[in-house]
C-alpha cells in the first residue's frame, strides 16, 4: 500500500511539473512575439474603420502627395528641357545643356524679315565666327531685276540693335544717304569700301558683345525719308519698336499721282557668332 501511494505521489508531482514547465514555455513563446504588431494592427484598424482615423489617413496621404508633387514641379520649373529633367533619374546617361534662348529683338527680326529672299546675296568677310574688335567687310549683291537701296542693321546676343544708317548719318548729310545706299541690279558692292578712309563706315569692327547675333539686310526699290528716319538713333525707343515701325513703313501704301502703290522689298537674315579674341588661361 505504501508503494502504491509513493508511486501516485510521484506521478502527481510529475504532472504538476509538466504543467508548470508547459506554462513557462508558452509564456516564453508569447514574449518572443514583437510588441509593435498588436499596436500596428490596432492603429491600422482605427485608421481604416473609424471616421477620425479615415480623415487622418486622408490628410496624411494628401500631405505626402503634395510634398512629392511640389518637389517634382520645382525640378521641372528649373529645367530648360525634358532632357535636363531626366538627369534626375539614374538611367539618364547623357544630358545636353539647355538651349540659349535668343533675345526678343532677334526673334522679332526673324519673324518680320526672315524671308531669306534670293533677290539679295550677302557675304561676311572674314568668315564667321568673328573675333571681338575684328575689322569686317560686307559684300552685297542685288540679284533682282531692278535697281534698289539696301538697309542693314545687326542685333547682338543681348538684343541691342546697331543700324548702319545711324553710323552713316554721323559722316553724311541726310540728302547724301540714299546715294550711299544705292545698289543697281546685278551689282555687288563692298561695305565699307576697302582703303577708302572717307567711307562713312570705314574701320567698321565687331562689337564687344559675344554670342549669337544676326545681320538683317533689306533691299527696297525706293528709299523714303520715313525709312531712313526709323533707323536713325532715338532715345527711349527700344529695338523691338524700331523693328515694328520699320516693317509698318515697308508695307504701308505710298501715295502717287494715280493713287497709291506699295514698296517692293525683300529681306535676308544672316546668322553669325561673335567670340572673344582673348584666350583664357585656366
Amino acid at each position: 500500500m505504501s508503494d502504491n501511494t509513493s508511486q501516485e505521489r510521484e506521478k502527481k508531482n510529475n504532472s504538476q511539473f509538466n504543467d508548470v514547465s508547459g506554462s513557462e514555455n508558452s509564456y516564453s513563446e508569447n514574449c518572443k512575439q514583437p510588441l509593435f504588431r498588436p499596436l500596428f494592427r490596432r492603429f491600422f484598424q482605427w485608421a481604416t474603420t473609424t471616421i477620425p482615423g479615415i480623415i487622418a489617413s486622408l490628410i496624411g496621404i494628401l500631405l505626402v502627395a503634395s510634398t512629392i508633387f511640389a518637389n517634382f514641379t520645382g525640378m521641372v520649373a528649373d529645367a530648360e528641357s525634358w532632357c535636363k529633367v531626366s538627369c534626375i533619374f539614374p538611367w539618364c546617361d547623357e544630358c545636353e545643356p539647355p538651349p540659349i534662348k535668343p533675345p526678343v529683338p532677334i526673334k522679332l527680326a526673324r519673324k518680320l524679315f526672315g524671308d531669306n529672299s534670293t533677290d539679295l546675296q550677302v557675304k561676311i568677310q572674314p568668315t564667321p565666327p568673328l573675333n571681338v574688335g575684328q575689322e569686317i567687310y560686307l559684300h552685297f549683291t542685288n540679284n533682282s531685276n531692278s535697281n534698289g537701296y539696301f538697309l542693314a542693321f545687326s542685333i547682338d546676343s543681348e538684343g541691342k540693335l546697331f543700324s548702319f544708317i545711324s553710323k552713316i548719318s554721323e559722316r553724311l548729310e541726310l540728302r547724301y544717304i540714299p546715294r550711299y545706299l544705292k545698289i543697281d541690279k546685278g551689282q555687288t558692292i563692298i561695305i565699307p569700301q576697302p582703303n577708302v578712309l572717307e567711307d562713312p563706315l570705314a574701320g567698321m569692327r565687331v562689337d564687344k558683345t559675344i554670342g549669337q547675333a544676326i545681320l538683317v539686310v533689306i533691299l527696297v526699290d525706293e528709299l523714303t525719308l520715313e525709312l531712313i528716319d526709323v533707323l536713325l538713333p532715338k532715345s527711349g525707343v527700344s529695338p523691338s519698336e524700331v523693328l515694328t515701325n520699320l516693317h509698318e513703313k515697308l508695307i504701308k501704301p505710298l501715295p502717287v499721282d494715280s493713287g497709291t502703290r506699295r514698296l517692293q522689298w525683300s529681306s535676308l537674315v544672316i546668322e553669325y557668332e561673335t567670340v572673344s579674341s582673348q584666350t583664357r588661361e585656366d
